[in-house]
């Protein structure tokens, strides 16, 4: 049995073309800039400790974080793992 090539040829073309893109705007720039950077460094202790209670191996010892706030009013925080 042989493999005809052509076979392939529609699955290719259904494949190159690309799904529709949808952007959606989740806040405003002025909402953005009521973002607090407060980066966290872990220390090596620190890293220990958190290895030990979780069960979980920390990937990194810095961490990018933000203070969420409206209207300057605290809404939690924002982590980016």
């Amino acid at each position: 049995m042989t493999l005809d090539i052509r076979w392939f040829a529609p699955g290719a073309i259904v494949a190159m073309v690309s799904a529709d893109c949808i952007a959606v705007p989740y806040m405003s720039f002025a909402q953005a800039q009521e973002f607090i950077a407060a980066p966290v460094s872990l220390t090596a202790e620190q890293i220990q400790r958190l290895t030990q209670q979780s069960g979980v191996d920390v990937r990194s010892a810095h961490f990018k974080v933000w203070q969420a706030q409206a209207a300057g009013k605290f809404l939690g925080w924002f982590i980016l793992d």
